[in-house]
C-alpha cells in the first residue's frame, strides 16, 4: 500500500510498528488515530510466519508492505503441474481441525486481533460486542469456547456468566466453558468471577501463545496445563 502524505522521519520508522507509537507527538497534531493498528498489523503478520515494513520519505508518501507464507488452496493445488512447489506440512502454530468459539468483547481492536489470530489456526469465531448478545448466542447456537470480556456496555461479563449458566442444557448441548479476557481483573473482582465458575483468565494486552494454548485446550476431556492467573 502506498500513499502520497505527509511521510515519515527516517529516525521515526524504527519505532512505528510498536503501541502507541505517534509520528507527532503534539496536542495540536493534525492527523489522529491510538497508535494501535500497525502494532496489530505486525503482531497478526509475525504471527503468520510473515514480515511487514515501511518505506517513508517525509513530505513525499510512504509505502507500506508485509509478506506471507501462505499454503496453496486445495482446489488450486490441484491444478498445479507435478513439479510445481506445493505445501507438504501444515505450518508451524496452526491446526488442522479448529473449534467453535464465541468471542465476547467490546473493543474492535482486540476484536480483531483475537479473532484473526483464532480463525487463522483453523477455530471458527463468532464475534458479539456485549453480554446479552453472548447469552442470545449460546441459548441458540453451540460453541466449545467462550471468550467473556468483563466491562462492557448493555451487560458486564458477570452477569451474562450467571444468566448462560442458568441456560437449559443437555448431553448434547452442555454449556461451554468460559474464560475471562480483560485488562485488568482485581482480587475482589476476581473471587466475583470464581464465585459463578470463572476459573481461567486470560489478560489484555493477548498473549498469542496463551490464547492459543487456552483455544486449543480448554474444555477437552485431556485437558493439561490450564492458564490461570
Amino acid at each position: 500500500m502506498a500513499d502520497t502524505g505527509i511521510g515519515i522521519p527516517p529516525e521515526r520508522l524504527s519505532g512505528l510498528f510498536e503501541e502507541f507509537s505517534q509520528v507527532d507527538e503534539t496536542t495540536a497534531r493534525r492527523f489522529g488515530g491510538t497508535g494501535l493498528g500497525l502494532a496489530i498489523c505486525r503482531r497478526l503478520v509475525e504471527h503468520m510466519d510473515g514480515r511487514i515494513g515501511v518505506e517513508s520519505t517525509p513530505d513525499r508518501g510512504s509505502r507500506f508492505w508485509f509478506e506471507l507464507p501462505l499454503a496453496v488452496p486445495a482446489e488450486e493445488a490441484a491444478t498445479l503441474p507435478p513439479d510445481a512447489d506445493r505445501p507438504t506440512e501444515t505450518a508451524p502454530g496452526r491446526s488442522r481441525g479448529g473449534r467453535r468459539i464465541l468471542l465476547v468483547e467490546d473493543d474492535r481492536s482486540t476484536q480483531i486481533l483475537v479473532s484473526t489470530i483464532l480463525r487463522g489456526v483453523g477455530h471458527e469465531v463468532e464475534v458479539v460486542d456485549n453480554g446479552a448478545a453472548a447469552v442470545e448466542a449460546v441459548d441458540k447456537g453451540t460453541y466449545d469456547l467462550v471468550f467473556m470480556d468483563m466491562h462492557m456496555p448493555v451487560m458486564g461479563g458477570l452477569e451474562a456468566t450467571t444468566r448462560i449458566r442458568a441456560l437449559p442444557r443437555t448431553s448434547d448441548r452442555p454449556l461451554p466453558p468460559l474464560v475471562v479476557l480483560t485488562a485488568g481483573v482485581t482480587a475482589e473482582e476476581r473471587e466475583r468471577c470464581r464465585a459463578v465458575g470463572l476459573e481461567v483468565f486470560l489478560s489484555k494486552p493477548v498473549d498469542l501463545e496463551k490464547l492459543l494454548h487456552t483455544a486449543a485446550t480448554v474444555g477437552l476431556p485431556a485437558e493439561e496445563g490450564d492458564i490461570h492467573g
